[in-house]
This record gives C-alpha cells, sequence and structure tokens, in this order.
C-alpha cells in the first residue's frame, strides 16, 4: 500500500533555520528596504526644503517689487501735486 505524503514547502527548511542564507538575504532585503525609504524620505524633506526656500526668495522679490512701484507711485503723486499745486495728502 502506497502511502501519500502531504507536500511540503520546498523552502520551508530554509526558514526552519535560524543561522540559514536564506534568512540572512531576507533579513539583508528588510534593511535595504528600510534604507530605501529613508533615503526617499530625506531627498522628498530635500525637495520641500528647496521649494521654501525658493519661494521665500520669490516673496522677497514680489517685496522689492512692491516697494518700487509704491516709491513710483509716490513720486508721481508728488508730481501731480506740484504741478496742480495741490498739497500732497498722506
Amino acid at each position: 500500500m502506497a502511502q501519500i505524503l502531504p507536500q511540503r514547502d520546498p523552502t520551508s527548511w530554509r526558514a526552519a533555520r535560524p543561522d540559514s542564507p536564506w534568512n540572512s538575504l531576507k533579513q539583508r532585503d528588510k534593511e535595504l528596504e528600510a534604507l530605501r525609504t529613508r533615503q526617499r524620505k530625506v531627498l522628498e524633506r530635500g525637495e520641500a526644503q528647496r521649494e521654501i526656500e525658493l519661494m521665500g526668495d520669490d516673496r522677497r522679490k514680489f517685496n522689492e517689487q512692491s516697494s518700487d512701484t509704491a516709491a513710483r507711485v509716490s513720486g508721481v503723486e508728488e508730481r501731480i501735486c506740484e504741478d496742480a499745486g495741490a498739497p500732497r495728502t498722506a
């Protein structure tokens, strides 16, 4: 009488041995994935930091342009008031 044995996963013996190269390889894969995740987060933070710096630069340029425009408007108002002979307000 032939006895039918249950099929076993051919890699199960690898997982059963804690010191097996298979487990070591799996552990290295986990470490590698953790490092890649960390690297991805660092790159994302770096990109976000660069975007923040660019926004700050844009804001400084905008403020400078606003000040220049306000100075030109003030100069034009002064000339208009001088030409009209009226006192300047504000």
